[in-house]
């Protein structure tokens, strides 16, 4: 809306039995929570509303938008069990519905997670990634974890600095997706500058499913956004498959 609008969020309990068709294709009989968010902009044109999901699809001018946005929404609402839906007419507004599995009271105390475990790292990590917001938020991150923390913005940085200051970089944490290449294109170039080198890759949605990476990476991965133990657990898995080798 960019001269403005007005958002409506509704929060709704939505029953699915067996015998109904569920609001959504692929949602299970059973009880679920419907988050609505409607605007009252501009709506989308019939032809694009197929494809808002996909990565890097954008109806925006250039520097205005990556198209990651909508595809980073899909994958999480996917990874919590969840399933997503958009009503849309031009000139109208737009609504995304998300339905979400229900958790009772009870249950949520019994999923409640046990108190974080007190991490010690050591080392230096070299932090890969073209977004500030998400640049900074990891940083703090892996200094709390216990890391020194060499933070840039692009793979060419990281090439360099990886060939200035390689015997103090424990791991190189890199978005799997960035303007320049591909995490998997740098890991490519760090290879060939050392065999050895421990990486970790960060995305916003499953890997492999944005355009220039391939299905499978052989390193361990985070998908964003995450929690400082998701963090934790996936540093750890680069640096026991490096001692393994």
């Amino acid at each position: 809306m960019p001269e403005g609008g007005r958002l409506t969020f509704r929060l709704t309990r939505v029953e699915v039995p067996p015998e109904r068709k569920p609001p959504l294709p692929g949602m299970a009989p059973g009880t679920w929570v419907a988050v609505e968010v409607t605007d009252t902009g501009v709506g989308i044109l019939p032809e694009v509303l197929p494809r808002i999901f996909e990565p890097f699809f954008t109806t925006k001018r250039p520097g205005q938008g990556t198209g990651l946005g909508l595809a980073q929404v899909y994958g999480i609402v996917q990874q919590h069990g969840g399933h997503i839906g958009v009503r849309s007419y031009p000139g109208e507004g737009t609504t995304f519905i998300l339905y979400l599995p229900y958790r009772a009271p009870e249950d949520r105390a019994e999923a409640r997670p046990a108190a974080l475990e007190t991490v010690e790292f050591r080392g230096t990590v070299l932090l890969v990634e073209d977004e500030p917001k998400v640049l900074e938020v990891t940083r703090d991150m892996l200094e709390s974890l216990g890391f020194q923390v060499l933070a840039v913005s692009s793979p060419t940085e990281a090439l360099r600095l990886y060939e200035a200051r390689r015997p103090e970089i424990t791991l190189v944490l890199s978005d799997a997706v960035m303007p320049e290449m591909s995490g998997p294109e740098l890991l490519a170039a760090l290879r060939a500058r050392d065999p050895d080198v421990r990486v970790v890759f960060m995305s916003g949605y499953p890997l492999g499913s944005a355009p220039g990476t391939p299905p499978a990476t052989d390193v361990p991965w985070v998908q964003k956004p995450f929690r400082r133990d998701a963090l934790a657990e996936a540093l750890r898995a680069a640096l026991r498959r490096t001692r393994k080798a």
